[in-house]
């Protein structure tokens, strides 16, 4: 049976949405940036390209556009000690929470990067000009990111999972019913076959024997009498073949007719 799809899925997949939004918020991050340096440009323009790279292949190439969001994320965490205004760290932690809410890198590779992330911040803060308490909330904005997101991504593959689990079941279930048709069907020939042996044996022993009647006795009324039970026997044996296929076509106890 086919599953039915919510209203938001029916308008756009979940995952488009995503993409969308994210991407709406990184060029807004982008264009509301205050940065003068350009090394520090470059690192944006470099993280941006990266997440454009991901939203258009991550659908075909998951494993190569994971790498590149990484990428993408350690980038402009880089330039948190040096940023001019807050958009190192939002472009950090928009891109991070993307990327651990993903399915296919493992949690180590998105721990990874989420330290890279946070050791970054505390380690730039001497050339920030803030103090170590302002380096600590920025590592530990990141670390709820990061904990947010895994725990988002466990929900996602969990149900991965079972959605999988429940389409190996039908599958299994489908196997089931067509093996157990193959048993009934080779069940029915056998009966069909064993019904037209019997009754095609005995309806040869009954026309030579009609035979014999005739052209050694010339006894028409003895023939024609074996005739009659040759017919008989023919009647029965077609009677019970169709018995046996209307068996097989008759709806088992305990299944619904279908309309």
């Amino acid at each position: 049976m086919e599953q039915k799809r919510s209203l938001p899925d029916t308008i756009a997949p979940g995952w488009l949405v995503v993409q969308v939004f994210g991407t709406l918020f990184v060029i807004i991050t982008l264009v509301t940036a205050r940065e003068s340096a350009l090394w520090i440009w470059a690192l944006y323009g470099v993280s941006a390209a990266c997440w454009l790279l991901f939203v258009a292949l991550d659908r075909s190439r998951p494993r190569l556009t994971a790498g590149l969001l990484g990428a993408a994320t350690l980038l402009p965490a880089v330039a948190l000690g040096a940023a001019e205004d807050s958009t190192a760290l939002l472009l950090t932690a928009i891109i991070l929470g993307r990327f651990a809410a993903l399915a296919t890198p493992s949690v180590a590779a998105i721990v990874g990067v989420g330290a890279g992330t946070m050791a970054l911040a505390v380690l730039t803060w001497p050339i920030s000009g803030e103090t170590p308490v302002g380096a600590f909330g920025q590592a530990l904005v990141l670390l709820a990111i990061t904990l947010v997101g895994v725990n988002h991504r466990q929900h996602v593959v969990r149900r991965e999972q079972a959605e999988r689990l429940l389409e190996q079941t039908r599958l299994a279930q489908a196997e089931q019913a067509r093996a157990a048709a193959l048993d009934e069907r080779t069940r029915i020939a056998r009966e069909i076959h064993d019904v037209l042996a019997h009754s095609l044996g005995a309806l040869g022993v009954q026309l030579e024997l009609a035979e014999a009647l005739l052209a050694e006795k010339s006894d028409v009324t003895g023939a024609l009498a074996t005739v009659r039970r040759s017919r008989g026997l023919a009647a029965d044996g077609l009677a019970e073949a169709r018995a046996a296929v209307a068996a097989r076509r008759a709806p088992k106890p305990g299944n619904c007719p279908t309309a």
